[in-house]
């Protein structure tokens, strides 16, 4: 088996695995005429049984996996100083998150919390790593494509039959209830849905037309899951795909044109049928819901208030690892624990934020720095398609960064890691050499 079909076994399982940790459970709610709208309750994911515990599995092992693949390649004398950057700040980072548990400021329980997404941030990185061996041949790319696209439809016919459940037992309209589909909550849906809308940009060389039904089951799914930022997303990889394909086809100066024109009607389509769809699936007035109670200026004023009764020492290093999790928080409320009696933990639907709460300003520094350096890192060759893909994805990972937990989010991180790395794979300034535009062309066109 060759490498580049090898790590397309690997994106197959980092799919299957997280579908199938609560999909036994859904398919049964739905045998018995039972829907749950946002999230599955406590009693049906403790219910869940071992498929649940799949993804976590996965992730162990290519966390181990990708260090000992690394050693059998070659990798240009750029990517060695990265990777060595990278254990450096991965060690500064666990070392301030540990402080707290050195003395006592937090529960020994939380570190828990904190290796899971050490370990979600390491087995991407890996992933990174390793997509330089994203497979180019069409074939296994199609191949590929139909699995996603099979995968998509069984979430997409999950959601349509809890919509029919939820007309009939709670009168829901389309999405105003943000149906799970397969997943144990609706946010996991609609970063399900990026995941594919990425895939379908990245699979440059599979079926145009499978590539553009990929994305509109993605686009489905985020609706369903009334997911604001997964739409938003979406519709910049639509873009960016059009784009793309339609520009293959036109002259230099034809595509100069077409930019001028259409820039300015696409973002204005953009904004207005974001509000549209916004209403039309029931999430309101996105400003007022904001500054409500669990709105994200609600939660930053939260945190902000946090903040200025914490000691010097907690501002520096923060709580610990763990603190004001998604994973920590679910675990104190199964257990009857009363998550506020610990000082910042707290949900925030802010990377910053929460790695505040656990690693102090301190860590903070040291994140923001190590990103910057990768962003750095990742940026590609002056060529016109690769500098598109690349604004594309640095700001959905940007958006992603700002309104939620992106070292919590499974798929965006996998995915997100993935598409960066097939990037850096083709174009990358790091590598022994830089691809010309015509070696672009070739890239992006099927064979």
């Amino acid at each position: 088996m060759t490498r580049s079909s090898r790590f397309a076994w690997i994106v197959a399982l980092l799919f299957i695995a997280s579908m199938s940790q609560y999909a036994p459970t859904a398919f049964n709610a739905l045998a018995h005429g039972e829907v749950q709208i946002w999230n599955l309750d406590a009693a049906a994911i403790e219910g869940a049984g071992p498929t649940k515990y799949f993804k976590d599995a996965l992730l162990l092992f290519l966390a181990v996996y990708w260090p000992v693949a690394l050693s059998r390649q070659r990798f240009p004398a750029g990517m060695r100083q990265f990777l060595t950057c990278y254990v450096v700040w991965l060690m500064l980072m666990v070392s301030v998150g540990l402080i707290a548990f050195i003395v006592q400021w937090s529960p020994i329980y939380f570190l828990l919390s904190g290796v899971r997404w050490l370990i979600l941030l390491h087995a991407s990185l890996g992933l990174f790593v390793l997509a330089r061996n994203m497979p180019r041949e069409p074939a296994v790319q199609n191949r590929l494509l139909v699995l996603l696209g099979v995968l998509a439809v069984v979430d997409a016919y999950v959601a349509l039959r809890q919509f029919s459940l939820g007309v009939t037992l709670k009168e829901i309209a389309f999405a105003a209830g943000r149906l799970t589909g397969v997943f144990s909550n609706a946010g996991v849906a609609g970063t399900f849905g990026v995941a594919l809308a990425i895939f379908a940009l990245i699979l440059d060389r599979a079926s145009t037309p499978g590539r553009i039904g990929l994305i509109a089951l993605a686009m489905f799914i985020a609706v369903s899951s009334g997911t604001r930022s997964a739409m938003v997303s979406i519709a910049i990889v639509a873009a960016l795909v059009s784009w793309e394909l339609v520009s293959l086809r036109l002259a230099r100066a034809t595509k100069q044109l077409l930019v001028v024109l259409a820039v300015p009607v696409a973002i204005a389509a953009l904004v207005g049928g974001y509000f549209v769809m916004v209403d039309a699936v029931g999430r309101g007035d996105m400003f007022a819901e904001q500054l409500n109670e669990g709105g994200r200026v609600a939660n930053f004023m939260l945190a902000l208030s946090d903040f200025s009764i914490a000691d010097p020492g907690e501002m520096l290093v923060g709580r610990g690892l763990g603190i004001a999790t998604n994973t920590a928080i679910s675990y104190q409320i199964v257990q009857g624990i009363d998550p506020s009696q610990f000082r910042f933990n707290r949900l925030i639907d802010n990377t910053f934020v929460t790695l505040t709460f656990q690693t102090g300003v301190l860590g903070l520094v040291l994140f923001v720095a190590g990103a910057l350096a990768f962003f750095r890192f990742v940026r590609p060759g002056p060529v016109a398609y690769a500098r598109a893909r690349y604004r594309a994805l640095l700001v959905i990972t940007l958006m992603m960064l700002f309104g939620g937990n992106l070292l919590e989010q499974y798929f965006l991180l996998t995915t997100l890691f993935i598409a960066f790395g097939d990037l850096y794979g083709k174009f990358g300034q790091n590598e022994a050499h830089v691809y010309s535009e015509e070696f672009s062309r070739e890239i992006l066109t099927r064979s």
